[in-house]
């Protein structure tokens, strides 16, 4: 074998990377993994035309508006805004390129929340909080006592030793360094 050659089994690349998946499989042919994003667009909403003008002026691209973006636009063009938004959005994202930002869903939706606050907050207002994700939990199990509790037992205080427990004799303390040297002597 040369140098940099898989050792093992097989003589492949994928040669001892763990679990994953051979071949390039994807999770669509049963196997598992995360699922992929679901398909998002905004095609066939009125201001689609307008968004159009603004993918084509500037770095955005479709797939970096989400449903939350498109809620958003959906709240401004009830009131008409839609297209001053999209306008915004474009004018706003003149220069700027693709590399010059991390998150481009998060950018978008950012600018669009920017545009008009009012609009964002009412929107929220409307929606209410989203209910928590809580898997549902089971009633408490009993409590593993194997003995009853008695009522009469002695409360605790802190500090202070339990009437049942053998008597505490401290034993003296040889530091470790001090221990050594002197297992070191017996030694001799």
């Amino acid at each position: 074998k040369g140098k940099g050659a898989a050792k093992g089994k097989g003589g492949s690349k994928d040669a001892g990377k763990g679990k994953g998946k051979k071949g390039g499989e994807s999770a669509e042919k049963g196997g598992g993994g995360k699922s992929a994003p679901r398909e998002f667009t905004t095609e066939g909403r009125p201001y689609s035309a307008a968004l159009a003008e603004v993918y084509q002026s500037s770095a955005l691209k479709a797939s970096d508006l989400d449903a939350k973006a498109a809620q958003l636009l959906d709240a401004l063009c009830e009131v008409g805004k839609a297209d001053a938004a999209c306008k915004f959005l474009a004018k706003n994202l003149e220069g700027v390129s693709r590399d010059k930002v991390v998150n481009w869903k998060a950018y978008a939706f950012t600018l669009l929340r920017g545009f008009d606050k009012e609009i964002y907050e009412k929107m929220k207002e409307e929606q209410g909080r989203p209910r928590p994700r809580r898997k549902e939990e089971k009633a408490p199990a009993a409590l593993p006592f194997t003995t009853a509790l008695k009522a009469g037992a002695p409360e605790f205080v802190p500090g202070q030793m339990w009437a049942g427990a053998p008597p505490f004799e401290p034993q003296s303390f040889i530091p470790p360094a001090a221990a050594a040297s002197s297992l070191a002597a017996r030694r001799r």
